[in-house]
């Protein structure tokens, strides 16, 4: 697996999930995780936060596939994986609408973007759940 993602306390990697019935069938997912010298605070942070997301499912929010634990090793948060990444790296690749620019984005584009974020924190307020960390690098 190769790091795609460096925060402060974790590390987020892309990875290859397999069908344990079918060995055949690969998906693609994110593999969030904690740096190696995670102190056990931090570990339990993770785990809490991935456990209490684990169950809300809304469509402007990335769904947590599953949440792997063993005795003695990082624990991990599997999530689907996204081509474009964060929002702050598909931000910086596009540029507002430019006149024969594949790759612009419209203010309407920015606004509806918002928008679905906002209905994502919403919704989260409604389970009582509060975000801590909204930024362009943590949506995808």
């Amino acid at each position: 697996m190769c790091c795609s993602f460096t925060g402060t306390f974790g590390r987020i990697f892309h990875g290859v999930l397999l069908d344990e019935k079918d060995p055949a069938k690969e998906k693609q997912c994110f593999v969030k995780t904690v740096k190696d010298h995670a102190s056990e605070v931090q570990v339990t942070m993770m785990l809490t936060e991935s456990c209490k997301l684990r169950g809300l499912h809304h469509r402007n929010l990335l769904p947590i596939c599953h949440v792997c634990t063993e005795e003695g090793e990082k624990p991990m948060v599997l999530l689907p994986y996204m081509d474009w990444g964060n929002l702050k790296l598909f931000l910086r690749q596009c540029k507002l609408a430019e006149a024969n620019n594949p790759q612009a984005i419209s203010q309407q584009d920015l606004v509806h973007m918002a928008i679905q974020i906002a209905c994502g924190m919403s919704y989260l307020s409604r389970r009582e759940v509060i975000h801590k960390d909204l930024a362009s690098r943590n949506c995808v």
